[in-house]
């Protein structure tokens, strides 16, 4: 049987109805100021996310915010983007959080899309019976 480790104690479980309720809200404003803010690359070229889920730690003080670049743009412009964004969103969610503490966010590429195409592709590759 595997041990879970006490100091986080919801480790491996559930998130909560809170949880999951912050992490909405969360995403809703992260969107919200994505279309506002002027996600540049690299290069200087404006580009688009979509913020697929926001998981909230137990505490409310983290959040890990999953995201999927909208057209042919590479991680790593995501990532120099966010990054340079990262206050003015920071400062977004911190304007409508209703909570005691404003979450720090980090933000992860979603590999979840292709996953499902990696998948699918697989499948579809199988004989037919």
């Amino acid at each position: 049987m595997k041990r879970r480790d006490k100091s986080n104690p919801r480790e491996g479980r559930e998130q909560s109805q809170r949880q999951l309720k912050m992490g909405e809200q969360i995403r809703h404003v992260l969107s919200e100021a994505g279309l506002r803010e002027d996600l540049r690359d690299l290069t200087g070229q404006a580009i688009s996310l979509t913020f697929t889920e926001v998981r909230c730690s137990a505490d409310f003080r983290l959040a890990k915010a999953f995201y999927v670049p909208l057209g042919p743009v590479s991680q790593q412009d995501c990532e120099f983007a966010l990054k340079a964004a990262l206050p003015s969103l920071q400062a977004a969610v911190a304007k409508k959080s209703t909570s005691k503490f404003t979450p720090k966010l980090t933000f992860v590429y979603d590999t979840s899309f292709d996953e499902a195409d990696h998948l699918r592709d697989v499948l579809s590759s199988l004989p037919k019976t």
